[in-house]
């Protein structure tokens, strides 16, 4: 089987709707040989890097860039290059010459993203509230009588959590949508990690 790599170019000429009758030609050759199985398109993390829209007039172009990438590749991709490095070195390092397969599915061909977990909601809510004067000023029984109208065995109260995710929860998903081309159910998951009612791995 032969494997070819387009790169970014080839994708963002050849997924123009009006294309001149000989970039047409190509395209739908490109197609039959995906199409034939006897030629695996690959893409990589750098291709779909670089066809991601940098503004909200560039989505539509991103689209048809993401759609041809996918009739062509489906989810043959290659390892994302810093994992590929890492594997080699390692390889390298433990005098083992076995190249390591550089093709995948579905899976790590994204670069590995490494994040915090949030600071749990309670805690977060617990810290405003010990900030604020009216609660520093306070007696002692004024602030546990305080803190059982928001917590419940140290854990927010189920209406105190209703009118946060109420209160800026859509707000925050809002936010996301401007800054990332993204679905809203897919900004609904980071939306729910902020709330800490989504695992890291979901967010990943």
């Amino acid at each position: 089987m032969v494997t070819v790599y387009l790169d970014s170019q080839d994708y963002s000429v050849l997924s123009e709707e009006n294309l001149k009758p000989d970039l047409a030609q190509i395209r739908t050759s490109l197609l039959q040989m995906a199409a034939s199985g006897e030629v695996r398109f690959v893409f990589s993390s750098v291709v779909v890097c670089e066809a991601a829209p940098t503004s909200v007039q560039a989505v539509n172009y991103a689209i048809k860039r993401g759609a041809l990438v996918t009739r062509l590749c489906q989810c043959n991709a290659l390892v994302d290059p810093a994992r590929l490095l890492e594997a080699e070195v390692r390889a390298l390092a433990a005098g083992n010459q076995a190249p390591r397969e550089a093709i995948v599915g579905a899976q790590d061909w994204f670069p590995l993203i490494e994040f915090d977990d949030p600071t749990p909601l309670s805690e977060a809510v617990l810290e405003q509230l010990k900030a604020d004067p009216m609660y520093q000023a306070m007696t002692r029984p004024q602030r546990r009588e305080a803190e059982r109208k928001i917590f419940k065995n140290g854990s927010l109260r189920s209406d105190v959590l209703r009118a946060i995710e109420g209160a800026v929860g859509q707000s925050y998903i809002d936010a996301i949508l401007a800054k990332l081309p993204l679905e809203r159910s897919q900004a609904e998951v980071f939306g729910r990690y902020a709330l800490c009612q989504a695992t890291k791995e979901e967010a990943t």
